[in-house]
């Protein structure tokens, strides 16, 4: 919630005479669309309206045009009268034009086509109620005549207002006049059902004038989505007088507009008294350095105090936006304190106003406090707040005088949120933590700042204005200011909202055994610009330039002092050293490919190199440079140890450069030895394996890559000039292959990846029973083979895969049937912890495992699959200690098999078998009647011969049948009843055969007798039951049903 806050004891400031305006943002209410609408149509004209009343004229009349096409305004001031007209749009050229104009008592009416109507425009007001009788001289009485003498007695309180007259205005469309009747008791005009059709069509346009208001209601204001026009309304201010003033809060402390001033309370500095020398290591080697006690090369704390207070800006909405502030005074009332808060009565803060600006509207106060620091802030955690506010005390002139409006503006109450600033270091421009040197002697040492080194000729003099700024700390009531953040603000800001100035001298100084004084060979002016000299042959120092002489001031070292200035007095310093140099050549600090290698496979081990020769190196850097070969290598030195490739950040036009972190794309081997011709080699990078590696990493695992490497030579006599000589190294990706065909005999048919197995038929040539269930998987490759090959082109520039080690792995793919999972290796297929199948990682054999969660998964109506996948690597020479790796293949294609596992033995119940009892004895049908067996491969178990049921061959007793159950549970129906003969046991009408040795013949299909009854004398209908019969075998359970039809016998 915002909280405004009016003191009691400045409330009588605010009112001066019955003339007086007090007005908050909440005024705004009622200046609807105020001029702030862009308008598309008469934009100009009503623009030129606005200046005009802001301006000082007054809106005298709106009246249509001769024409009735429009409108006209006519404005006046000094006599001098204006017209504007304001046209109808096209389409609006036959509407009727409604206007409000005065009849002959003086009542504003509605005008149609400029003929008065008898619709009032504007309520007339109420009679005022009567003023308040004068009181009696001396002390207030009561209501007595005035005394002869004496002060006068306060005013009476003031009349109640009379009842509002009622009023019609437009409707927001402008198409009809619409009542308004005056509330008493929401103190409002509420629009009524009563309208009135005024039959404007769009885009005609209306005038309403109301109080100090003119609204034209149909001016375009925009478009729409689809390019049409938007009308709406603009308000025109009569007068253009000053009604208001908003604040417009910065910030809001607690809920409380207000908006922030900062100041400074420290104290001034001044130059130490002491002269300073020491040591400095400049190529190398160690110079003496003296600063003589005149040289003012550090500062200290003094114990001048100073306040210095920011040009801090305050916004103000105006009312109307269109307000004449001509010889408006604005000032700002005493500061008052909310809660608790002490000032020093004697040294007053005062807010002090610089400059006002009217802008579109908006009023800017520029302003300043003095003594700021007087306002002292309570310590227990509850912040003070002084709050004032803005007083605008209106001209007196005519046309305010004809308005009727006289007196003092004042804005709404706002608070001043006291900063405290601390003015901490400066600092170079780009780098914030980066101050300069807090005295001379660390510039000349460099423990601070940094040296800015500049070329001799100066072809463009160096600004040290535009390359530092200034920092510091800020904190509201000034609490924490120690440890607040740094922050920054420009040269410029510091003069425009502080008034500080910046000055730039040089330190004098000697270095060496001569005692060169190196600042004399520099001067900056009063904008901070540098110019370098040389001291000529006639015993002068001139500027340097492009010639022999001035390279006598290469290698000098001149220092300058900054100091940031409240007028004469030192607010801030700092120091800053300058080297002169040589001219850095064209190609310095830029980077040269000196040789770019073929590509190269990407392989364990590798000959492979890329060479940049003397030759290349002769004709792209020296001849650029001027120098020769002995030259080149007394006046650059290899920076040892590192490699460079381009930064992130990198352009043709501002080349820079990262250093390559541990070297990992590999080093380069300079050589600069060159007396055995020009095609020694200069730079040489020779093929690594970590390093291919990390190059290989910088694209997609199918793309080649390239990396640009450079090592970095440097200036031994100017150290920012750099060489950044390389060259280009091109990795292939690995190459690609594939695995060959699977054996198209063995696919699943309709697809090309999915194969089966099984358990080996009974006759199999390798010896094996029904246990046996796995298989390579080689052997469902074509010739039961797997042959690896390259996939074209990616095999180029490789050796053949014969020559090369091809490590190969067997697992299981992370993708498998629903349900199933495989262990951390690959090796294994589980369902929970159960297992399911296995492959060997090595051999690739598969063996589908005999646990109870892979037979229920054999046997149920999905079955069950695995994914395998064969995976190789590949390397150009055997693994050994030196060289373990092996890489990966880019792509590895034919190498992921579905192996569908298929039941051994299918069990088929029989369909509708007949059973005819006799009535007398009951029937009895052999347990093979009820049930069929056929293995994989399409052989039954067992024949039904003229003997009865036989084993086929031996099979019956191959798959190990271990049981078989009869569940006759419930089947009696219409007096026919099911019993079992022969069976091992049974519980609750569930019959199991079964033997000891859990494995049964066919015989039991014959000895074993399902038997059919009824007890029923006669059976009169067919009665059909399903038979439930589970069979186990080795590999686990199938659960089917018999239909068995039980048929009356007509022959009884």
């Amino acid at each position: 919630m915002n909280k405004k806050f009016i003191n009691g004891f400045l409330l009588a400031s605010l009112v001066v005479g019955s003339g007086g305006i007090l007005s908050s943002c909440k005024d705004y209410d009622d200046d609807i669309d105020q001029l702030r609408q862009e308008v598309a149509v008469n934009k100009s004209a009503i623009e030129d309206i606005n200046s005009k009343i802001a301006a000082g004229a007054i809106l005298e009349s709106v009246e249509p045009n001769a024409t009735n096409t429009g409108i006209i305004v006519t404005v006046t001031k000094n006599g001098s009268k204006q017209t504007f007209e304001i046209k109808n749009g096209v389409n609006g050229t036959d509407a009727d034009v409604w206007t409000i104009e005065q009849d002959a008592n003086g009542a504003y009416m509605w005008a149609k086509n400029g003929v008065l109507t008898n619709y009032p425009a504007q309520g007339p007001k109420g009679d005022k109620g009567d003023q308040g009788e004068t009181g009696a001289q001396g002390p207030a009485g009561a209501d007595g005549a005035q005394g002869p003498a004496g002060p006068t007695g306060p005013q009476g309180p003031q009349g109640e207002q009379g009842v509002q007259g009622n009023y019609w205005a437009p409707n927001a469309d402008g198409t009809e006049l619409v009542e308004h009747v005056w509330n008493a008791e929401t103190k409002k005009y509420e629009a009524t059902a009563n309208t009135v059709k005024i039959a404007i069509s769009y885009p005609g346009i209306t005038a309403v004038v109301d109080n100090g208001y003119v609204y034209l209601n149909g001016v375009e204001t925009g478009k729409d989505a689809d390019g049409n026009p938007i009308y709406g309304r603009v308000a025109i201010s009569r007068s253009g007088l000053l009604t208001g003033l908003g604040f417009i809060p910065a910030l809001y402390l607690d809920g409380v507009e207000g908006t922030r001033f900062a100041y400074v309370n420290e104290n001034y500095l001044s130059p130490v008294t002491s002269g300073k020398s020491g040591n400095v290591t400049i190529n190398g080697a160690s110079v003496a350095y003296e600063i003589p006690a005149a040289s003012k090369w550090a500062f200290n704390t003094n114990t001048t105090p100073y306040q210095l207070s920011e040009n801090a800006v305050a916004n103000f909405n105006l009312n109307p936006d269109n307000a004449n502030i001509e010889g408006v005074k604005f000032n700002f009332l005493p500061i008052a304190n909310i809660e608790t808060v002490s000032a020093s009565r004697a040294a007053a803060p005062e807010l002090v106003i610089k400059s006002t600006e009217d802008k579109n509207g908006k009023l800017v106060v520029t302003y300043n406090v003095n003594n700021p620091a007087s306002m002292a802030y309570t310590e227990n955690g509850k912040n003070t707040l002084p709050v004032t506010a803005l007083n605008a005390t209106l001209k007196e002139d005519a046309d305010v005088n004809a308005a009727g409006v006289t007196g003092v503006v004042t804005s709404d109450y706002f608070s001043l949120v006291m900063s405290r600033v601390r003015f901490s270091a400066l600092s170079f421009i780009g780098t914030a933590d980066l101050h300069l040197a807090t005295t001379g002697a660390d510039a000349i040492e460099q423990k601070g700042g940094k040296v800015i080194k500049l070329a001799y000729t100066q072809a463009e003099k160096y600004d040290l204005s535009k390359n530092i700024r200034i920092c510091y700390q800020q904190a509201d009531f000034g609490k924490n200011l120690g440890t607040a953040a740094e922050k920054q603000m420009s040269l410029k800001e510091a003069a425009e909202k502080w008034g500080l100035t910046v000055t730039y001298s040089m330190m004098d100084y000697t270095i060496g055994q001569s005692k060169t004084h190196d600042s004399q060979y520099a001067s900056i002016d009063a904008n901070g610009v540098i110019d370098l000299k040389y001291l000529n042959a006639s015993n002068q120092w001139v500027s340097c330039g492009d010639n022999d002489a001035s390279r006598s001031a290469i290698g000098r070292h001149p220092v300058v002092m900054v100091n940031l200035c409240n007028g004469t007095n030192v607010v801030l310093t700092g120091y800053v050293m300058f080297e002169i140099t040589d001219v850095a050549p064209a190609i310095s600090n830029t980077g040269i490919v000196l040789a770019t290698g073929e590509p190269m496979p990407y392989l364990c081990t590798s000959t492979n190199k890329v060479v940049s020769t003397w030759a290349t190196t002769t004709s792209q850097v020296l001849s650029v440079l001027g120098k020769s070969e002995e030259q080149f290598k007394s006046d650059y030195a290899l920076e040892i140890g590192t490699t460079y490739v381009k930064a992130a950040n990198w352009t043709e036009k501002e080349q820079s450069f990262t250093k390559v972190a541990n070297n990992k794309y590999g080093i380069l081997n300079y050589n600069p030895d060159s007396q055995a011709g020009p095609t020694n080699g200069f730079l040489t990078w020779n093929y690594r394996l970590d390093a291919a590696t990390e190059i290989a990493k910088l694209t997609a695992a199918d793309k080649p890559s390239t990396v640009e490497l450079f090592v970095k030579f440097v200036n031994t006599k100017n150290s920012d000039d750099c060489l950044y000589l390389g060259v280009s190294i091109t990795i292939l990706p690995a190459p690609s292959i594939t695995y060959g065909t699977l054996n198209p005999n063995l696919l699943v048919p309709g697809t090309n990846d999915q194969v089966s197995m099984c358990t080996l038929a009974k006759n199999n040539t390798q010896g094996k029973d029904v246990t046996y269930f796995q298989a390579l998987l080689e052997s469902y490759y074509t010739d039961k083979t797997i042959v690896p090959s390259y996939i074209a082109p990616t095999g180029n520039k490789y050796p053949a895969l014969s020559s090369m080690t091809l490590p190969r792995e067997y697992s299981f793919t992370k993708a498998q049937q629903s349900g199933l999972t495989i262990s951390t290796d690959g090796s294994k297929l589980l369902k929970g912890t159960q297992l399911v199948a296995s492959i060997n990682k090595t051999t690739g054999n598969v063996v589908f495992e005999h646990t109870p969660a892979s037979l229920e998964l054999l046997n149920s109506a999905n079955g069950v699959y695995a994914n395998v996948q064969v995976l190789s690597q590949y390397c150009n020479e055997a693994a050994t200690v030196a060289s373990p790796a092996h890489l990966d293949f880019v792509e590895q294609t034919n190498n992921v098999v579905r192996i569908n596992f298929r039941k051994p033995v299918t069990v088929v119940g029989v369909n509708n078998y007949e059973v005819k009892p006799d009535g007398i004895n009951p029937k009895k049908e052999a347990l093979g009647n009820f049930f069929s067996m056929t293995d994989y491969f399409g052989n039954a178990l067992f024949n039904n011969t003229a003997a009865g049921y036989a084993d086929n061959q031996g099979l019956f007793g191959y798959y190990q049948i271990e049981s078989i159950k009869v569940d006759l549970t419930g089947l009696s129906n219409n007096g026919v009843t099911f019993s079992v003969e022969g069976a091992t046991s049974s519980n609750n009408e569930v019959y199991t055969i079964e033997n000891a040795a859990g494995d049964l013949t066919a015989d039991v299909l014959n000895d074993v007798k399902v038997v059919c009854d009824y007890t029923s004398e006669v059976l009169e209908q067919t009665v059909t039951v399903k038979i439930p019969v589970t069979v186990t075998y080795y590999w686990g359970t199938q659960k089917v049903e018999a239909t068995v039809t039980v048929k009356p016998n007509r022959n009884n």
